[in-house]
């Protein structure tokens, strides 16, 4: 989804910084990043942290990629945030 179309009050809830790690993964998710980058993109991620699934937006970032989590509220659709 285009970046721009985000609203930016669901983002910032917390940032994590994704890199490749080993030769697996050497190819895959820098082809993944320039992609998303070439494109204006961003992708819906599914993550589990802490024994809890969450909503991130993942984004390029230079070499590597952000996971921005998603606030709780953004993902109750009807729920307006004050």
């Amino acid at each position: 989804m285009p970046w721009d179309s985000i609203d930016p009050r669901h983002i910032g809830e917390a940032s994590y910084y994704l890199s490749a790690d080993g030769p697996v993964a050497a190819k895959p998710y820098p082809l993944l990043w320039e992609a998303l980058g070439r494109n204006e993109q961003v992708a819906v991620a599914k993550f589990a942290l802490r024994g809890r699934e969450r909503l991130g937006l993942l984004r390029p970032y230079g070499d590597a990629a952000a996971l921005d989590a998603l606030g709780r509220r953004s993902a109750r659709p009807g729920r307006a945030r004050p």
